[in-house]
Protein backbone atom coordinates (compact mmCIF):
# COMPACT_ATOMS: atom_id res chain seq x y z
CA UNK A 1 0.00 0.00 0.00
CA UNK A 2 2.76 2.50 0.87
CA UNK A 3 4.63 1.74 -2.44
CA UNK A 4 1.43 2.25 -4.31
CA UNK A 5 0.63 5.53 -3.13
CA UNK A 6 4.29 6.42 -3.26
CA UNK A 7 4.39 5.90 -6.89
CA UNK A 8 1.14 7.79 -7.42
CA UNK A 9 2.67 10.75 -5.80
CA UNK A 10 5.70 10.54 -7.37
CA UNK A 11 4.12 10.23 -10.74
CA UNK A 12 1.43 13.29 -10.48
CA UNK A 13 4.43 15.42 -9.06
CA UNK A 14 6.26 14.20 -12.26
CA UNK A 15 3.36 14.81 -14.37
CA UNK A 16 2.36 17.99 -12.99
CA UNK A 17 6.07 19.83 -13.22
CA UNK A 18 6.07 18.50 -16.92
CA UNK A 19 2.81 20.24 -17.53
CA UNK A 20 3.11 23.29 -15.82
CA UNK A 21 6.98 24.15 -16.85
CA UNK A 22 7.57 22.80 -20.46
CA UNK A 23 6.01 23.51 -23.43
CA UNK A 24 6.39 21.18 -26.66
CA UNK A 25 6.01 23.35 -29.72
CA UNK A 26 6.89 21.60 -33.22
CA UNK A 27 10.10 20.83 -33.48
CA UNK A 28 11.27 21.93 -29.88
CA UNK A 29 10.63 21.46 -26.48
CA UNK A 30 10.59 24.91 -24.37
CA UNK A 31 11.31 25.24 -20.78
CA UNK A 32 8.86 28.11 -19.60
CA UNK A 33 8.94 30.06 -16.64
CA UNK A 34 6.27 30.31 -14.25
CA UNK A 35 5.56 33.32 -11.68
CA UNK A 36 3.80 30.83 -9.42
CA UNK A 37 6.96 28.88 -7.77
CA UNK A 38 5.68 27.33 -5.06
CA UNK A 39 2.67 25.75 -6.73
CA UNK A 40 3.89 25.32 -10.58
CA UNK A 41 7.71 24.05 -9.46
CA UNK A 42 8.46 23.69 -5.78
CA UNK A 43 5.42 21.36 -4.83
CA UNK A 44 5.24 19.13 -7.94
CA UNK A 45 9.16 18.87 -7.68
CA UNK A 46 9.12 18.31 -4.04
CA UNK A 47 6.35 15.35 -4.42
CA UNK A 48 8.54 13.79 -7.16
CA UNK A 49 11.63 14.04 -5.62
CA UNK A 50 10.56 13.21 -2.14
CA UNK A 51 8.38 10.29 -2.92
CA UNK A 52 11.15 8.66 -4.87
CA UNK A 53 13.37 9.51 -1.71
CA UNK A 54 10.84 7.61 0.37
CA UNK A 55 10.60 4.31 -1.82
CA UNK A 56 14.36 3.96 -2.24
CA UNK A 57 14.79 4.60 1.85
CA UNK A 58 12.00 2.46 3.51
CA UNK A 59 12.75 2.86 7.20
CA UNK A 60 13.30 6.86 7.03
CA UNK A 61 8.95 7.70 7.63
CA UNK A 62 9.55 11.16 7.39
CA UNK A 63 10.26 11.19 3.90
CA UNK A 64 6.68 9.11 3.65
CA UNK A 65 4.82 12.01 5.73
CA UNK A 66 6.42 14.76 3.51
CA UNK A 67 5.47 13.39 0.76
CA UNK A 68 1.62 13.18 1.98
CA UNK A 69 1.64 16.72 3.29
CA UNK A 70 3.12 17.99 -0.26
CA UNK A 71 0.22 15.67 -1.97
CA UNK A 72 -2.23 17.12 0.56
CA UNK A 73 -1.37 21.04 -0.14
CA UNK A 74 -1.55 20.12 -4.07
CA UNK A 75 -5.04 18.79 -3.33
CA UNK A 76 -6.24 22.10 -1.75
CA UNK A 77 -4.82 23.67 -4.38
CA UNK A 78 -6.67 21.87 -7.33
CA UNK A 79 -9.60 22.02 -5.14
CA UNK A 80 -9.07 25.42 -5.69
CA UNK A 81 -9.03 25.23 -9.10
CA UNK A 82 -12.10 23.03 -9.04
CA UNK A 83 -14.04 25.56 -7.39
CA UNK A 84 -13.13 28.74 -9.45
CA UNK A 85 -13.81 26.24 -12.88
CA UNK A 86 -17.08 25.34 -11.76
CA UNK A 87 -18.04 28.93 -10.21
CA UNK A 88 -17.18 30.78 -13.82
CA UNK A 89 -19.43 27.58 -15.49
CA UNK A 90 -22.16 29.14 -13.35
CA UNK A 91 -21.93 32.11 -13.26
CA UNK A 92 -21.48 32.80 -17.30
CA UNK A 93 -23.25 31.13 -19.56
CA UNK A 94 -20.88 31.57 -22.41
CA UNK A 95 -17.67 33.26 -21.07
CA UNK A 96 -16.27 35.86 -23.28
CA UNK A 97 -12.79 34.49 -25.70
CA UNK A 98 -10.44 36.84 -26.03
CA UNK A 99 -9.33 37.50 -29.41
CA UNK A 100 -5.74 36.34 -30.45
CA UNK A 101 -2.92 38.22 -31.80
CA UNK A 102 -1.68 36.94 -35.14
CA UNK A 103 1.82 36.84 -33.50
CA UNK A 104 0.84 34.75 -30.35
CA UNK A 105 1.27 31.14 -29.46
CA UNK A 106 -3.15 29.95 -29.05
CA UNK A 107 -3.19 28.00 -25.90
CA UNK A 108 -6.36 25.99 -24.59
CA UNK A 109 -6.12 25.58 -21.34
CA UNK A 110 -7.96 21.77 -20.46
CA UNK A 111 -8.70 21.56 -16.90
CA UNK A 112 -10.25 18.03 -17.08
CA UNK A 113 -6.53 16.61 -16.17
CA UNK A 114 -6.37 18.45 -13.01
CA UNK A 115 -9.72 17.56 -11.91
CA UNK A 116 -9.10 13.99 -12.35
CA UNK A 117 -5.93 14.08 -10.53
CA UNK A 118 -7.82 15.40 -7.76
CA UNK A 119 -9.88 12.47 -7.78
CA UNK A 120 -6.81 10.31 -7.42
CA UNK A 121 -5.24 12.47 -5.07
CA UNK A 122 -8.44 12.49 -2.64
CA UNK A 123 -8.56 8.46 -3.12
CA UNK A 124 -5.23 8.46 -2.00
CA UNK A 125 -6.11 11.02 1.05
CA UNK A 126 -8.18 8.47 1.70
CA UNK A 127 -5.96 5.59 1.59
CA UNK A 128 -3.63 6.98 3.85
CA UNK A 129 -5.77 8.03 6.85
CA UNK A 130 -7.48 4.56 6.80
CA UNK A 131 -3.85 2.80 7.11
CA UNK A 132 -2.96 6.05 9.61
CA UNK A 133 -6.05 5.05 11.84
CA UNK A 134 -5.38 0.90 11.17
CA UNK A 135 -2.00 1.63 12.50
CA UNK A 136 -2.80 3.68 15.38
CA UNK A 137 -5.91 1.01 16.31
CA UNK A 138 -3.08 -1.74 16.22
CA UNK A 139 -1.07 -0.04 18.70
CA UNK A 140 -3.58 0.45 21.17
CA UNK A 141 -4.96 -3.07 21.04
CA UNK A 142 -1.34 -4.40 21.29
CA UNK A 143 -0.22 -1.98 24.22
CA UNK A 144 -2.95 -2.91 26.52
Amino acid sequence: MRIIVLIFISLIGFHTFGRNNLVVLPGQVMWISNPDLLYKVFLPLLMFVVGIAAILKKDKKNYFYLSVFAMIIDAINRLSLLISHYYVYLTFDQPSVMEASPDSIIVKTNYLPSHIMLGVEVVLIFIVFKYIYNLRNLRLSSGS
